[in-house]
């Protein structure tokens, strides 16, 4: 989120003059970190973190990044021929180049090691082309941007309507339309999972004003609801059940996030890991992968004091040097 956190925002320029909203980038990096550092660090170390506690956590980490994403491409204008072409400039200019650059070297990794990230020339193509989570099998890892390259796609339909109703009626629409694709096993089920906080993030774009003053009730009635849910999932189930879990954990990581924000060390810290978010999801798991081809299995101390934090620092490069290529090429609009 890739940043895709704000993948909206995918490439946020360090020294940009648009004001930021201190809590989302901070509830961002976390969730960056947790998918970095956790999720699919422990497959390096030889270790298994998954239960239902962490998968719903993974799964509300998405929809945290996806909420965030639809936050801020909803501030985007989108009446007239002119200002649609102006966003998905914008979007692609941002996203693409680097996402082309990770799904290639993925499917690179696939033929040189057997590497089962993209397993196929035709995933390889319908990955870059932002269908393969409406064409199945997704890829893994990068199944999400893809995924959101599609949102991006299908944005405009949404958000070109005046009146707000109409923006609520298309988004509707357009859920149903996820929702019926995943029920027949047509395409992946986590569109129809992560959709509705996208077009959550949309609606709240121009109608809700977020805070960094935190509210400890909401802390603490979120996480309870979370663990509450997630101990109940498998007696009910169910995609809803899914939605209200992931609900919780976005309200519970904004108050986390907004605590973050009364620690002005920390929020330096997790702003790099901000700026660097994007480029960490995309090529993350290229990094650990070679790491782990010449090392070996990672242990604990190697992983957290050395491996993470290089691999944070490499993303920030890499994010860094591609925004100076955009600067210096004159690629904005």
């Amino acid at each position: 989120m890739p940043n895709v956190g704000s993948t909206e925002n995918v490439s946020i320029a360090k020294n940009s003059a648009k004001p930021r909203i201190k809590f989302l980038d901070c509830s961002r990096a976390l969730c960056m970190l947790w998918i970095v550092g956790i999720w699919h660090m422990q497959e390096y170390m030889g270790l298994n973190f998954q239960n239902p506690i962490t998968k719903n956590v993974k799964a509300g980490v998405l929809a945290t990044f996806t909420l965030i994403s639809g936050y801020f491409i909803g501030k985007n204008k989108f009446e007239g021929k002119e200002n649609i072409l102006r966003f998905f400039k914008k979007r692609l200019l941002r996203i693409y180049p680097l996402f082309f650059l990770s799904c290639t070297a993925f499917y690179v990794m696939n033929l040189l090691f057997h590497a089962s990230f993209i397993s196929s020339f035709k995933q390889y193509l319908l990955t870059i082309a932002g269908l393969s989570c409406i064409i199945t099998p997704a890829p893994l890892t990068v199944w999400y941007v893809s995924m959101l390259l599609f949102f991006y796609a299908i944005t405009p339909l949404i958000m070109c309507w005046k009146p707000f109703s109409a923006k609520i009626f298309a988004a509707a629409c357009s859920y149903g339309i996820f929702l019926t694709l995943a029920l027949l096993q047509i395409s992946d089920k986590r569109t129809a999972l992560y959709f509705p906080f996208y077009a959550a993030g949309l609606a709240a774009s121009n109608k809700l004003k977020f805070s960094d003053k935190n509210n400890w009730i909401l802390l603490a009635a979120s996480s309870i609801l979370f663990f509450a849910l997630s101990a109940n999932e498998l007696k009910f189930g169910g995609q809803f059940m899914q939605i209200l879990i992931c609900s919780a954990f976005v309200v519970f990581i904004f108050e986390i996030g907004k605590l973050c924000t009364k620690a002005n060390l920390l929020v330096k810290l997790l702003n790099y890991v901000c700026y660097a978010s994007m480029s960490a999801y995309l090529f993350h798991r290229q990094i650990l992968g070679v790491t782990y081809k010449i090392i070996g299995q990672f242990s604990v101390p190697l992983a957290y004091l050395i491996i993470l934090p290089a691999t944070i620092f490499l993303a920030y490069g890499i994010q860094f040097a591609y925004d100076k290529i955009r600067q210096y090429g004159n690629f904005s609009f």
